[in-house]
């Protein structure tokens, strides 16, 4: 998760690219991180949950951005 706002908040402007080469930038606070063909395989299961948790939110009259 947080993996997807780094890369939003980031100048690169492809997924892949962002992962190779800025992410390595913050490769000591990413210490088990996946390589990006796992990444890429999560990514689903990652979006569900985002999912359920805006639904959750807007159940409690909660903004979610």
């Amino acid at each position: 998760m947080v993996v997807k706002l780094l890369y939003h908040l980031s100048p690169c402007a492809n997924f892949k690219y962002f992962y190779h080469d800025y992410l390595q930038l913050y490769r000591a606070e990413f210490l088990n991180l996946v390589s990006y063909n796992r990444f890429v395989d999560l990514k689903p299961r990652i979006m569900s949950q985002t999912y359920f948790k805006k639904q959750s939110f807007q159940g409690l009259g909660l903004a979610f951005a």
